[in-house]
């Protein structure tokens, strides 16, 4: 038995280590030719990289008419280390190098790639690769990066801006098309969706051949005395681990096609840019805090209250606005009942939401006695590229005036000082003496039965008031599964979709949608004894997966069944 206990320790052991934990998540697998667009009598090379495990194989690659398959090397094995949530985690690479001779021109697409990943068959995506006889166009058109960094910090967002276009005397010119190898497969980094701005002209034009990307028209510009009509395309991503990113050399392809009924006439010209190489530095160890959020870049906050005076045992909603140049989307927003200037708190849950260039925490907070006179400050740890050195953002404080209401009574803790349970009102409590001090007099029996008769009209008549099946509330309550069956016939994401869940909770419980935005049901539910747990538990998962899906990059919609199922459930269960 003790040797058994040994061994379970052990194993747990291992598992919590950094370089196992590293290995949990599924293998990534990936392929990206070097360009996309290469001449004839030259040599297609593509990189093929597997990351998170050790145990691949690259099986047969398949044949492709007129590309024939020179071979492969490797594979090579890469450690990198990256920074997740404040912790570093180490992660190792395995990668082959493929070459490729064009036997002649044309559109080639090279099938997915073939490995054996851990046991299991995975596959790469597949690669599209154009090659022309020869490369004309430079003095017509024009490709160039702009501002691209050449050295970032691990989770600090960049910026990539690719600007491009023709001659603007080129009237004539109809076709566009960018040849990127890198989209979507730069390893080590997740694309941050930016707004664009208001004002600019959006013109979708296709990319590699088999898609369109939307860009921004700059219009008619002057660079280097030519005059072009130039074209705009910028993302942003933030790299996810140290070492060397690779942007293969990009093209543009443009010109005239014109497509008749009998035959397609083209004038194509090309030009490009050559590959960008970009190195992710790691963050120092040098002074980093024990409580470091994750977050680099340069950030501001600001903090606001919905009120700032409030009854002892009611709660406050505290909202924190981070903005500023940095990976807002990825860093950890504080915890804020682990922080010991907010113990004179109780939280009950926070909502998180980003949207491009902000993100907002919203805290329902509530105090634990009437002698908190202000909210903290919040403070977040930060590591500030253009410093290089860690620094701490934090709100200004917020005075607030904290009542207590009449016949408020609650119990205090022992030795500690603390009330809680603080929610019963109109309650008055005194001893009853040997000599009948306190009991009941005669004249108090004798209207007793006055009393309760009086007080069942009065309560059969707020029952008749408050189940008035005609009443606002009621109908609102009755028709809440309708509109939520209409709102989820219109809902195209998992955004949209809990919006609808939240406002059908809103219209069973009387109260806004806004109420149920970061509550924690199985609270709510401890409060209301006739709600089923099989209820409460379908719905907390419910909600917890379309949060998950709301900020996820996809926000993928949900089964609306489902949602509906589960809707009913906590109807049927008391809601």
């Amino acid at each position: 038995m003790k040797n058994l206990y040994i061994a379970l320790v052990a194993i747990i052991a291992l598992a919590s280590s950094p370089e196992v934990q590293a290995q949990k998540g599924e293998p990534v697998v990936s392929a990206q030719l070097q360009t996309g667009l290469v001449k004839l009598g030259s040599q297609a090379v593509a990189q093929v990289t597997v990351e998170g495990t050790t145990q691949a194989l690259l099986r047969e690659v398949a044949p492709v008419d007129g590309l024939d398959f020179v071979g492969a090397t490797g594979p090579k094995r890469s450690v990198f280390e990256s920074i997740t949530r404040g912790r570093r985690v180490r992660s190792e690479t395995l990668s082959w190098t493929l070459h490729w001779r064009p036997e002649r021109e044309g559109s080639f697409e090279i099938p997915p790639l073939t490995l054996e990943v851990d046991g299991q068959e995975v596959q790469t995506q597949g690669m599209s690769l154009r090659v022309v006889e020869d490369f004309q166009g430079q003095n017509l058109g024009y490709l160039e990066w702009i501002d691209a960094p050449t050295k970032v910090y691990e989770g600090e967002p960049f910026e990539v801006t690719l600007r491009f276009g023709w001659d603007w005397a080129m009237t004539r010119f109809n076709h566009a098309n960018l040849i990127l190898p890198w989209w979507g497969r730069l390893p080590g980094t997740l694309e941050v969706e930016t707004k664009p701005s208001a004002g600019q002209r959006q013109l979708d034009i296709s990319l590699n051949d088999s898609g369109v990307v939307r860009v921004r028209e700059l219009g008619r510009k002057t660079i280097e005395e030519r005059d072009l009509r130039l074209f705009e395309l910028k993302r942003t991503y933030v790299s996810t681990r140290t070492g060397s990113l690779s942007f293969p050399a990009s093209h543009f392809e443009f010109g005239r096609v014109d497509r008749g009924f009998f035959e397609s006439r083209r004038e194509i010209y090309y030009v490009a840019w050559p590959a960008l190489e970009m190195e992710i530095v790691a963050l120092p160890e040098e002074g980093r805090p024990f409580d470091f959020s994750g977050g680099v870049g340069r950030f501001s906050a600001r903090s606001s209250v919905d009120r700032r005076s409030l009854d002892l045992g009611e709660s406050l909603k505290l909202s924190i606005e981070w903005t500023g140049t940095g990976n807002l989307e990825f860093f950890e927003a504080p915890d804020l009942g682990r922080e010991d200037a907010f113990a004179g708190f109780r939280t009950y849950g926070a909502t998180d939401r980003f949207s491009g260039d902000r993100r907002v925490v919203v805290y329902d907070l509530a105090p634990k006695n009437a002698d908190v006179s202000e909210l903290p400050p919040v403070r977040l740890n930060i590591f500030d590229p253009s410093k290089g050195e860690y620094t701490e953002v934090e709100t200004n404080p917020i005075p607030i005036r904290v009542r207590v209401p009449e016949g408020l009574v609650g119990l205090e803790l022992e030795g500690a000082g603390e009330v809680i349970g603080l929610d019963l009102r109109d309650i008055k409590t005194a001893s009853v003496g040997s000599d009948g001090a306190g009991a009941p007099r005669d004249l108090m029996l004798l209207g007793l039965p006055l009393a309760t008769i009086a007080g069942w009209v009065a309560l059969r008549r707020s029952v008749r008031r408050r189940g008035d099946p005609a009443s606002a509330k009621a109908r609102r309550r009755r028709g809440a599964r309708r509109s939520l069956k209409r709102r989820l016939g219109q809902a195209g994401d998992a955004r949209a979709q809990a919006e609808a869940l939240r406002a059908f909770l809103g219209d069973r419980t009387d109260e806004a949608s806004t109420a149920w935005e970061g509550r924690d049901v199985t609270l709510f539910a401890e409060a209301r004894d006739e709600v089923s747990e099989e209820a409460v538990s379908a719905l907390a998962a419910l909600l917890e997966e379309l949060d998950e899906a709301v900020w996820s990059r996809e926000g993928v919609a949900l089964d609306r069944a489902r949602i509906m199922d589960v809707a009913d459930k906590a109807a049927g269960g008391g809601l």
